[in-house]
């Protein structure tokens, strides 16, 4: 009787155990998985945007009418207005970055 009982205590550990594995691993790959994180981007002006392209900071924009979001070397994100600058293709191209055109706002 006690040797089934032993038994039973001992899977019982082993459940549970199993189970606090299962728990610890789905909140660790919740913790480390950011795949459906959203990337936060700041407002910054156009002059500064202008001023991150010249010194080299931003790997790609995205401009949709006349919204521009910008993707830098240290993969954080900004977003500004977009005026009439004809000079700023010519720019972009000088320092580099890769440029999507996504067409007018919807």
């Amino acid at each position: 009787m006690q040797t089934n009982v032993r038994k039973a205590g001992l899977w019982v550990g082993a459940i549970l155990l199993v189970l606090m594995l299962v728990v610890v691993g789905f909140a660790a790959l919740t913790l480390f998985d950011n795949r459906g994180e959203s990337v936060v981007s700041k407002d910054i002006s156009f002059a500064q945007l202008v001023e991150d392209v010249n010194d080299g900071k931003v790997r790609s924009i995205v401009v949709q009418g006349t919204q521009i979001q910008a993707t830098y070397r240290d993969d954080s994100r900004s977003r500004t207005y977009a005026p009439d600058d004809p000079a700023l293709l010519q720019r972009l191209r000088v320092n580099g970055v890769l440029v999507t055109d996504r067409g007018p706002q919807r």
